[in-house]
């Protein structure tokens, strides 16, 4: 081959390469959109339709039947609910009203309204454009009847009709509304698991409308698999935790029939001990026969914790706590507690160590061991406190309390008074409300009689005696209105006035107390207005709560207290002193957040000068009571 041809083959060798390189790079020019392949013009004609300006309508809804229905309607409405995005054509705001009727015969006859007729139409040429829905709501229907279907017909259930309705909280001729329907069904299935029956499925009710009577008939369908025993335990997730802590808080027992109020209280009982994060207890539902084992799956929490908390009142200062506590020492649960509270009035260290389950469970050892300084206008001075007892929790509610104390105590008030002594306390709790932080329903009773014996002045012994009460009045449901009202009473006996020690003396008023009196102020008094304090305590009051949001709510109270140096309430034992005032919430995950502002009824005149402030403020958190 000649050289000329060689060179040709060549060249055009290359310029097919170049020309297929070249052909590759507008290919992917145009599906990239180089700018440098094809320049951008000025003018950008790309635009997001959700910069298209959108057609503005009202809507205006005729309601003919029950008018107190369209506030509900409204409610129910996309056409209301999304007013503030409109749509971007008439076929877009067309489809949106086809979609709202349908909404709305919906919502009408999950309330009852089975005849309900819904019409739209929409007027074009009004600016904004003007959604016209009229309603006929027809009549509402209501429950005509009700009955339960076992579809596994090898359970034997026998449930009285009557029976039936109270479990299920509705009644015949009850107006008809599925939200009312469908709560009834998880009653019954609560029931059921409460009654031996942990694996229970429930069908969605059927209903049948009676266009004639203008009811509705319910029927229940309940698949029950069988009735259950309680069988095996198996805990799971432990690791520095004895198991036996654990057993000792289970309810229920081997072979007696499941009931799952019993796993509920378990699960709290394991969740209140705050050694786990995590709490699952589930029956194994493969399990063949009547007994079903259980399953306790845990999480431990980290044993270690600091809490602190502030409280400020104008009669004692600011006022602070710092606790640390270690919840399984041993591995046993048993919780180690050291504590220092601070305030103008008042200092003190306390240690303390509890054994959980001592011979039998729910039966806890206590010791501690207290130092604190008080100087209040009562007395001050030092006081050294050592106690050891046990106390019993039943059934989460009830605790009963029996131990020995001793206390060294050395206060002035005018004079120094030491005094030692050895005391028995017995208390007796009942704690039935549903929280402790924010309490809204329930009571609580909390009972202390005490014997000392000792070098108490002149005397050697003493009684006193202690009973606090609180209960709780809802008035709309959960905590949006309660009203919270408390007592105290309090005896000491078997003793001169003058030989009671300064710091077992009955003393009201302040911020757990009379609040609109200042700390101790209530109390008769020397001849320098110092508190003397007394034998004899009565005290109560009243507080209306309503929450006006999730986090914000308000409170009035009125309360009222007397101390007296006679042991029966008679004239000379003491005057009633009322308080009363207001107060906001603030309501977060750890409790609610108060301020109170409280006054007096009436200002007292000691020695020519004012002995009572005009006003006491109070900022804490936790309810009062």
């Amino acid at each position: 081959m000649s050289a000329d041809k060689i060179v040709g083959q060549l060249i055009l060798y290359y310029v097919g390469k170049i020309g297929c390189v070249i052909l590759l790079a507008i290919v992917m020019g145009l599906l990239s959109g180089c700018s440098w392949l094809f320049p951008k013009e000025d003018n950008d004609y790309s635009r997001n339709l959700t910069d298209y300006p959108g057609i503005e309508y009202d809507v205006h809804f005729n309601v003919v039947g029950d008018e107190f229905l369209e506030s509900f309607i409204e409610t129910n409405s996309k056409l209301e609910l999304l007013r503030n995005k409109p749509p971007i054509s008439s076929n877009a705001l067309r489809y949106r009203v086809v979609q709202d009727v349908k909404n709305i015969r919906r919502a009408l006859k999950h309330k009852g309204y089975f005849e309900a007729n819904v019409e739209a139409a929409i007027d074009i040429q009004a600016s904004p454009k003007l959604v016209n829905i009229a309603i006929e709501t027809g009549p509402k229907y209501s429950l005509g009847g009700f009955s339960l279907e076992i579809l596994d017909h090898d359970s034997n259930v026998d449930i009285t009709p009557s029976k039936l309705a109270r479990v299920m909280e509705i009644e015949v001729d009850d107006p008809v509304d599925q939200d009312k329907i469908f709560e009834a069904n998880l009653r019954l299935e609560k029931y059921f698991k409460n009654h031996g029956y942990p694996f229970v499925k429930m069908e969605i009710p059927d209903g049948k409308a009676d266009k004639d009577e203008k009811t509705l008939n319910v029927v229940f369908k309940a698949t029950l698999n069988r009735a259950r025993q309680y069988g095996d335990n198996f805990i799971k997730g432990i690791k520095t935790i004895d198991s036996t802590y654990i057993r000792n808080r289970i309810v229920w027992q081997k072979g007696h029939v499941y009931d799952d109020r019993e796993v509920e209280r378990t699960k709290r009982n394991l969740i209140d001990s705050e050694l786990f994060s995590a709490v699952m207890i589930t029956p194994l539902e493969e399990a063949v026969g009547e007994e079903v084992p259980m399953t306790v799956d845990l999480v431990e929490a980290p044993p270690r914790s600091v809490g602190a908390g502030v409280e400020y009142a104008t009669s004692e200062g600011v006022g602070g706590r710092l606790a640390w506590t270690h919840r399984n020492l041993l591995g046993g649960g048993e919780i180690v507690k050291v504590e220092v509270k601070g305030s103008q009035k008042e200092s003190k260290a306390i240690a303390s160590y509890e054994i959980p389950d001592v011979f039998i469970a729910d039966l806890n050892f206590l010791t501690w061991i207290q130092a604190r300084y008080e100087n209040t206008r009562a007395y001050k001075g030092q006081v050294y406190e050592t106690y050891a007892g046990l106390n019993y929790w039943y059934m989460h509610h009830v605790r009963a309390s029996l131990g020995l104390a001793y206390e060294h105590s050395k206060l002035t008030r005018i004079v120094t008074q030491q005094d030692k002594y050895f005391s028995i306390p017995a208390t007796l709790l009942i704690d039935l409300r549903n929280d402790a932080i924010n309490p809204y329903k329930g009571w609580r009773l909390f009972g202390e009689v005490t014997p000392y014996f000792g070098k108490l002045g002149q005397s050697k012994k003493m009684l006193r005696f202690l009973l606090n009460a609180n209960y709780y009045l809802r008035l709309i449901k959960k905590d949006v209105f309660v009203i919270g009202f408390w007592g105290r009473l309090g005896q000491i006996t078997h003793i001169h006035n003058k030989d009671i020690p300064l710091d077992k003396r009955f003393y009201a008023g302040g911020l757990n107390s009379v609040r609109g009196y200042g700390f101790q102020k209530i109390s008769p008094t020397d001849i320098e207005g110092n508190p003397t304090g007394g034998k004899r305590l009565m005290e109560f009051g009243v507080e209306p709560r309503y929450k006006i949001s999730d986090t914000i709510g308000v409170v009035a109270f009125v309360e009222a207290g007397s101390v007296g140096q006679a042991e029966s309430s008679s004239s000379e034992s003491g005057h009633y002193l009322v308080g009363y005032g207001v107060g906001l919430r603030y309501y977060t995950a750890i409790g609610p957040v108060r301020f109170d502002i409280a006054f007096p009824s009436r200002r007292r005149i000691v020695n020519g000068k004012s002995y009572d402030s005009a006003f006491q403020l109070y900022l804490s958190i936790g309810q009062a009571f």
